[in-house]
């Protein structure tokens, strides 16, 4: 099996992984809305939310992955990086809450600000990329049919 089979096999892996890791982690969260209190609760939020943003990161890695020799979307380099940014913001919207705790007794508005950026991002880097790609597919079929 040559790199190209491998990327051929993992890219759609990472990706398939990714969106059910977030489907089912959004699922699980939904009931923690107004349900239960206290450490246990808190620790399966905190896990679910990490799993959540494992799912995006993989998502979003196995978007930016390069094609093979195989199926591709098309997607061009430059979509490619948002995805791979896509990823790094993911990580960090996962890292940053944790790390930057101790700035929230000193400025909590800047700390809720700093998770809003660190969380917000990712999913817009990926929201514009697929979004970009699905419009230059809706051209280049409306240019076919005419």
């Amino acid at each position: 099996m040559g790199s190209d089979s491998l990327s051929d096999f993992f890219r759609p892996a990472l990706v398939i992984t990714g969106l059910f890791t977030i489907i089912g982690a959004a699922l699980l969260l939904r009931p923690f809305g107004d349900g239960p209190s206290g450490h246990g609760a808190g620790f399966a939020i905190i896990i679910l939310y990490l799993a959540l943003w494992g799912g995006f990161v993989l998502s979003a890695t196995g978007l930016a992955m390069p094609p093979g020799n195989g199926y591709s979307a098309g997607f061009t380099g430059t979509q490619r990086r948002l995805f791979a940014l896509a990823a790094v913001a993911g990580a960090l919207g996962a890292v940053v809450p944790v790390v930057g705790f101790p700035v929230l007794f000193s400025h909590p508005q800047l700390y809720v600000y700093g998770f809003y950026v660190a969380v917000g991002i990712g999913p817009v880097l990926l929201v514009v990329g697929l979004g970009w790609r699905g419009i230059q597919v809706l051209r280049s079929h409306t240019a076919e049919g005419l």
